[in-house]
């Protein structure tokens, strides 16, 4: 090969570096700030890619607590309407059941004294008088049984239980006196006359009526009263039998008695009357 050759091949081959270095394109170096300007680029566009998402959830989110909140509303209106619907009908049957009773109770007058025509109807009165005592502790059980735990094992709620216990034990010789059709019948009148106050919601009636069976109208001795000649009318008084006082007959009398009297105050407060002046103190 002579020198015209080597030349020639020298010159081609310089000729076509330049040519692979123009067709490159990329740089060879890469600024730090078109990094970091790509890097808060890409931050920016997650960041409200994330923000979208939060507010897609959180759209979500109050939807359901919207149509959860209807649900509940309209669950409530239901359950108020039927509670009204409830009450208003058990207040319509207790009307009407105390305007049966009052119906039944045809021997008992407005004085509330009984005037009986048959054996037949005696037997009606003992049976509504034990019944009506019947629910009247039933409903002193009930509110007994739903008070708080903490209520119960307190000293007022210990009390207030023995205080049931007490009437139930005193008021089982009535109920078998009204099973047996065998009460004296001069307590029958005025024992009518309360449980028809009771009825009525007329408590301070019903108490004027307790302190009448349970003391009467007796004149009640006061000072010397066996000297035979300073003998005064007020002392005949005390042997009339229609003023005697029941209280002081024998002990199982004066517990009924007075288990009566302490119906008579759950009874006001479980039926509060419409006039409060019908309230015993």
């Amino acid at each position: 090969m002579d020198f015209k050759s080597l030349m020639a091949a020298q010159i081609s081959k310089a000729k076509s570096v330049p040519s692979t270095t123009t067709q490159s394109s990329q740089p060879k170096f890469v600024r730090r700030a078109d990094i970091e300007a790509e890097r808060q680029k890409a931050y920016v566009e997650e960041q409200a890619r994330l923000e979208a998402e939060r507010e897609e959830r959180a759209a979500k989110k109050r939807k359901l607590e919207e149509e959860e909140a209807d649900r509940i509303a309209q669950r409530e209106a239901k359950l108020k309407k039927l509670s009204e619907a409830a009450r208003a009908r058990r207040e319509a049957e207790e009307r009407e059941e105390r305007r049966r009773r009052r119906e039944r109770l045809d021997g008992v007058g407005d004085d509330g004294h009984v005037i009986p025509d048959d054996q037949e109807t005696v037997a009606l009165l003992y049976r509504q008088i034990a019944s009506y005592l019947t629910l009247l502790l039933t409903e002193w059980s009930t509110s007994l049984s739903l008070r708080a735990a903490g209520v119960k094992e307190s000293a007022s709620g210990r009390a207030a239980y023995q205080s049931y216990t007490a009437v139930l034990r005193d008021l089982t010789p009535l109920y078998r006196k009204l099973e047996d059709q065998s009460l004296d019948p001069d307590l029958l009148p005025p024992l009518c006359e309360i449980i028809s106050h009771i009825q009525k919601r007329q408590y301070v009636k019903a108490n004027d009526a307790y302190l009448r069976l349970s003391i009467g109208k007796a004149a009640w001795p006061i000072g010397v009263t066996m000297v035979g000649i300073h003998e005064r009318s007020a002392r005949e008084k005390l042997h009339e039998s229609d003023k005697q006082a029941h209280i002081m007959s024998d002990e199982v009398t004066r517990k009924m008695l007075q288990s009566l009297k302490r119906c008579i105050s759950f009874a006001q407060t479980r039926w509060p009357p419409d006039d409060l002046g019908q309230l015993m103190g």
